[in-house]
C-alpha cells in the first residue's frame, strides 16, 4: 500500500521486519523535516565506558520508591512477561550489556512504567537525521481552519469527531537482535532487597529509539488513512483524531477501523478510550466543540478535569505555603501547556 502511493519511507517495512535499532544512527525516513543531532557518544565508546554506567545504575537501585508504585511497577513486569514483551535475565551478568533501571511514575490516577534507556548511557549513542514533528493540537486547529475557509459559508455541513488509541503501542513492535542482545533493565521486587534483569523483545518505553522507529509508522498509518481513503484526521504518537461531516461517521469509522484491523494493529474498542463520534469530543487532553462548526466557530479547550486538577494543586502548595524544585518545575510546564 505505501509503494502504491509513493509513501517517501521505503525502509520502513524492512525495519519493521527485522526490529528497529535502538543505539546508532536511526534510519532517514525522508518524511520528517532534515535537522541532524549527533549522538554524544558511540556504542563503542559506551561498551568502554559500560562498568561505569552498570556500576551506577546497580547503586541507584537501592534508592527504593514508595510501597505502592514499587508494587504497581512490579505487576506491570510480570504482566509483561507473561505476554512475551520482556524476558527475565537469569544470568543476571552485566557483561557487554548495557543496564537501565525500570521504575513507576503516577499520572494521575494511573501509574506507567518507564525503562531509563539514558542513565545506562543507550539514549546517548543514539543519532537523528530528522526532527520529528507531530499532529499537535497546533496541527488539529490548522486543519479545522482550513476546512472552515473550504466550505462556503450557507454550505457547511455539522462536524463530528472522536480518537482512535492505538494500545500498548510500542510493544506491538520489536527490539533489534543487535540491542535486545545488549540491553537490560534492573527492576526493584516488591518486599526484597534484590532486583530482577529483565530483556527487550518488543519496544521499551523509555528509549529514545523507540520514538523514532513508532512515530515512522504512526505517520505511515496517518498517511495511509489520509491519501488512501480520504479520512480527515490527525496523528499524534498513538492517538488518531478523526474528523468526519455529519451522516459520514459510519463510513468513516468502518474505513479506519478496516485499515488498522488490515494493518494488525491493536486498538481501544471499548471504555473511555472508545467513545462514540460526537460534536463535542476530548482529544490530546483537550476538549473540542464542533456544534457551531456550520456557523464557522470551533472551540479548543481544557476538559474541567484539567481544570480542576491544576485548580487542586494550586490549593495544595498554597496550603502548604511550599513546594519542592520538582513540583515547581512540574507546575511550570503544566500552566504553559494550559495557557498555550
Amino acid at each position: 500500500m505505501l509503494k502504491d502511493l509513493d509513501y517517501p519511507d521505503d525502509k520502513l517495512i524492512d525495519d519493521i521486519a527485522a526490529g528497529f535499532r535502538l543505539s546508532g544512527y536511526m534510519t532517514r525516513s525522508n518524511v520528517f523535516r532534515a535537522r541532524s543531532k549527533r549522538p554524544t557518544m558511540s556504542v563503542e565508546t559506551l561498551r568502554k565506558l559500560g562498568r561505569t554506567f552498570n556500576a551506577n545504575s546497580i547503586e541507584s537501585f537501592s534508592r527504593r520508591q514508595e510501597q505502592e508504585l514499587e508494587e504497581a511497577t512490579w505487576k506491570e513486569t510480570e504482566a509483561e512477561l507473561a505476554k512475551g514483551w520482556i524476558f527475565l535475565d537469569k544470568e543476571g551478568s552485566t557483561d557487554s550489556k548495557f543496564l537501565g533501571r525500570r521504575f513507576g511514575i503516577k499520572q494521575g490516577s494511573k501509574s506507567r512504567v518507564i525503562d531509563d534507556c539514558t542513565c545506562c548511557g543507550l539514549n546517548l549513542t543514539v543519532g537523528l537525521h530528522e526532527k520529528f514533528r507531530l499532529h499537535s493540537v497546533d496541527f488539529l486547529a490548522a486543519m479545522l481552519g482550513f476546512a472552515l475557509k473550504s466550505c462556503p459559508t450557507g454550505r457547511r455541513p455539522n462536524l463530528k469527531g472522536r480518537t482512535y488509541d492505538l494500545r500498548s503501542a510500542y510493544k506491538q513492535f520489536a527490539v533489534h537482535p543487535v540491542d535486545r542482545a545488549s540491553l537490560r533493565m534492573g527492576v526493584n521486587i516488591p518486599g526484597s532487597a534484590d532486583y530482577a534483569m529483565i530483556g527487550f523483545n518488543s519496544l521499551p518505553f523509555g528509549a529514545v529509539g523507540s520514538v523514532a522507529g513508532f512515530l515512522r509508522i504512526s505517520q505511515a498509518i496517518w498517511y495511509l488513512g489520509y491519501v488512501g481513503l480520504g479520512l480527515l484526521w490527525s496523528a499524534f504518537y498513538d492517538d488518531y483524531t478523526l474528523l468526519p461531516r455529519s451522516g459520514l461517521e459510519s463510513s468513516s469509522s468502518w474505513a479506519c477501523e478496516s485499515l488498522l484491523t488490515l494493518l494488525g494493529m491493536q486498538y481501544a474498542t471499548e471504555g473511555h478510550k472508545c467513545l462514540p463520534f460526537s460534536d463535542q469530543f476530548k482529544t490530546l487532553g483537550l476538549e473540542i466543540d464542533s456544534k457551531e462548526f456550520a456557523d464557522g466557530h470551533v472551540l479548543v479547550g481544557h476538559t474541567q478535569n484539567r481544570r480542576e486538577e491544576l485548580h487542586n494543586q494550586f490549593d495544595t502548595f498554597l496550603r502548604a505555603n511550599a513546594m519542592s524544585a520538582k513540583d515547581a518545575e512540574r507546575l511550570r510546564g503544566r500552566m504553559v501547556f494550559f495557557e498555550g
